[in-house]
């Protein structure tokens, strides 16, 4: 609900995160530019960073968060909004309907099928893979999300919407008693193999350790499985055994 009384510069960027928390969980983000990079308030370093951003404490960018974006929960349209826009429109004259249409970017979608879709249309395979390159994620809000440069003053960024994680282990190679799994985005991390679970369709998974949760590609799958027990609640992996977590019944 919007906030009533006066904001003072302290209590007032208060406000503002204490929204950014209330928006989460309707799958609704805040995005603030700093230098040349956008910033989640949600993310502690981040929101540190933006102690520096004068916006925070501008009128009209506080009544877009904490009366006009307030105010539409729990139906307010899901996406990353960007206040600052908004509130240039508002002391523009323009609708405010309009403004928070335009400056709310709708996040990719990822199915259970690992299938991107973007307002309803597949994602083109060059450009999955190109954000699959600049991949990343952020434990703060459990998201995925991708960063690139587009110029000295701008990195463009959004997060996903994924039904299961966006990134696929193609295969592994032992090293100091772990794995380390090459990712189909390009890179390689090492997996948390005490982490390695079963979906109910028999999919294997692990935490990896800088980008989150990985799924194992079919045949690095059934190589692994190959070496459970027969109670098939551990496997032998790495020359060492591991629980194998299955889905509750």
């Amino acid at each position: 609900m919007p906030l009533a009384g006066p904001l003072t510069p302290a209590n007032g960027r208060s406000a503002i995160l204490d929204a950014a928390r209330r928006f989460a969980p309707h799958g609704v983000h805040l995005f603030f530019k700093h230098g040349a990079r956008f910033h989640d308030p949600l993310v502690p370093a981040q929101w540190e960073a933006l102690a520096r951003e004068p916006a925070l404490d501008d009128a009209t960018v506080r009544r877009v968060v904490l009366e006009e974006l307030s105010s539409r929960l729990p139906s307010l349209a899901r996406g990353i909004y960007s206040p600052v826009p908004i509130a240039r429109g508002v002391e523009a004259g323009q609708s405010i309907e309009t403004l928070l249409d335009e400056f709310r970017y709708e996040m990719i979608r990822v199915d259970s099928e690992q299938h991107w879709m973007w307002m309803g249309r597949p994602v083109a395979a060059r450009i999955k893979t190109f954000f699959l390159e600049n991949l990343g994620w952020e434990p703060a809000v459990a998201r995925w999300f991708f960063e690139y440069q587009v110029n000295p003053e701008w990195w463009d960024k959004s997060y996903l919407e994924a039904e299961v994680t966006t990134l696929q282990a193609l295969s592994v190679a032992a090293e100091d008693g772990s794995l380390v799994a090459s990712l189909n985005s390009g890179t390689t991390d090492r997996l948390d193999l005490d982490t390695l679970r079963l979906d109910s369709r028999e999919r294997l998974f692990c935490d990896s350790a800088r980008f989150g949760e990985v799924m194992f590609a079919d045949a690095l799958r059934f190589s692994i499985l190959r070496h459970a027990n027969e109670a098939c609640d551990s496997v032998l992996v790495a020359g060492a055994w591991r629980p194998l977590h299955w889905p509750p019944r």
